[in-house]
This record gives structure tokens, sequence and C-alpha cells, in this order.
């Protein structure tokens, strides 16, 4: 399964036609919806590395609104957050989502946002730890609903 995902996966991240997409800020807001403490700590830093603040960063993983961010940064979040809180996306957001990006990395924005939950899942679940000797503070894992 993982052969396959990745290659998703590189499509979603390298083979955009579109180089202004900004990725990173979309994996680092679902990797933290979903607690997955391997998926912050690889995608993290390349966030700050490709320009999104360090403080929009420590805000996020706080579960606070991500400030400093671009106007386009604002945005993908935006979109980011709703898609993966609602499982949708509302008409308003979506037309102000094409206006920006275009259609094509609307639907490349949406599937960013189902690889890495898939990602965040197998990840999770797995219990995938994060280096020795990684001093990352870890992320507030959300409560567990497991049915008995």
């Amino acid at each position: 399964m993982a052969d396959p995902a990745q290659q998703v996966g590189a499509f979603l991240r390298y083979g955009s036609k579109d180089a202004r997409k900004p990725a990173e800020p979309i994996i680092i807001t679902i990797g933290r919806h979903w607690g997955a403490q391997y998926e912050w700590y690889a995608h993290a830093s390349i966030a700050i590395d490709e320009g999104v603040s360090a403080d929009a960063v420590e805000r996020l993983r706080n579960k606070q609104v991500p400030e400093p961010l671009t106007d386009d940064e604002r945005m993908v979040h935006g979109l980011a957050t709703e898609i993966v809180t609602t499982g949708r996306l509302s008409e308003q957001s979506y037309k102000r989502g094409v206006e920006v990006l275009g259609e094509e990395q609307m639907v490349e924005l949406v599937g960013l946002c189902g690889y890495y939950t898939l990602i965040s899942f197998t990840l999770n679940v797995f219990d995938v730890p994060v280096p020795e000797g990684v001093d990352r503070p870890p992320l507030q894992v959300y409560a567990s609903l497991a049915l008995n």
C-alpha cells in the first residue's frame, strides 16, 4: 500500500504545474489536526524552510490561529481546516479558492488533504515515533472515540 500511496503523494507535492501552490501549510494543518507527531516532525521544519513563519508554525502546533501568514497561506489553511473538520467545503470557500488557485489547484488541495489524512492515520495507528534524540514538543492528541 505504501508504494502506490507514495506515488500519489509525490504527484501532489511535486507534480503540480503551479509552483506557487503552498503545500506545506496544508500538510502541517492536516498533520496537526490529527495529532500525527511524526508528520509534524517531518513537515514543520520544511514549512519553515519554505518560508512559513516559525511563529505561525508554533501557533498552529498549539492549536491557535497561525499568524503571521501570507494571504495565500491563510487561505489554504482555512480551506484545509474546513475540509478536515467538516469533510466538505462550502460553495463560498470553494469559489474563493478557485479565484485564487484555479480549478486544478483546488482539486489538488482536496487531494492533499485526503492524502495527508491517510498518512496521519497510518502514522497514528502504527504509532510511528519521531527519531530518537529529537527534541520535539509532543502534539496533544484529540480524545479517543474507540468503541469497546
